[in-house]
């Protein structure tokens, strides 16, 4: 990962809804974020949603650097304190830590197959259990700066994330480091 890197903050200029992210280039950045949204494919589905029903009308500011790695969490932070992490008044919910990563993982399950047999581990579990797609997910890595950290190919990860491949221990203990979401609650056994 290179830094420095910029918190910048997108603002919805009809619904007040803003997203909080980070990136080496804003200008870039912000571009990437409009393409998908006039294309009607961003992954954020609340903010594509607002952007069909009441247009691409967006702001976007630098609010703050990240000068090095000891310094990541200040995305996570402007979040917070910005309440994007809410949907009612941001497009930053799906990034929450995992307070409520039950909910997540089973709202996020690829198939009704699948979160059926989310919600029966779940229930069953003393301990929470989080998809290792939910762990990228959660990192403001991304995918890309994943397997780079790693030491991986992008399809070897994909295949450890849809769990057609198993991690390592090591791979395990760095996705657990850079998603923030403990060893223990990272659910591995290849049951889909």
């Amino acid at each position: 990962m290179k830094f420095p890197r910029y918190v910048y903050v997108i603002t919805h200029v009809v619904t007040g809804k803003k997203y909080v992210g980070s990136t080496r280039n804003v200008k870039s950045r912000f571009a990437e974020h409009l393409n998908l949204l006039k294309s009607g494919r961003h992954t954020v589905e609340l903010f594509q949603s607002d952007c069909d029903t009441f247009g691409v009308n967006l702001t976007c500011e630098t609010i703050d650097t990240i000068s090095d790695y000891s310094e990541k969490e200040k995305e996570h932070e402007w979040q917070k304190k910005l309440g994007t992490l809410n949907p009612s008044t941001g497009y930053n919910y799906k990034d929450q830590k995992w307070n409520n990563h039950k909910d997540w993982a089973l709202s996020h399950g690829k198939s009704t197959e699948g979160r059926e047999k989310w919600k029966e581990i779940l229930e069953n579990s003393s301990e929470p259990c989080v998809l290792i797609s939910a762990c990228i997910t959660n990192s403001w890595l991304g995918r890309n700066g994943f397997a780079k950290e790693l030491g991986i190919s992008i399809k070897e990860l994909k295949e450890i994330e849809s769990y057609k491949k198993e991690p390592t221990i090591n791979q395990l203990r760095k996705i657990s480091e850079l998603s923030s979401i403990p060893m223990d609650y990272i659910y591995v056994p290849n049951i889909f």
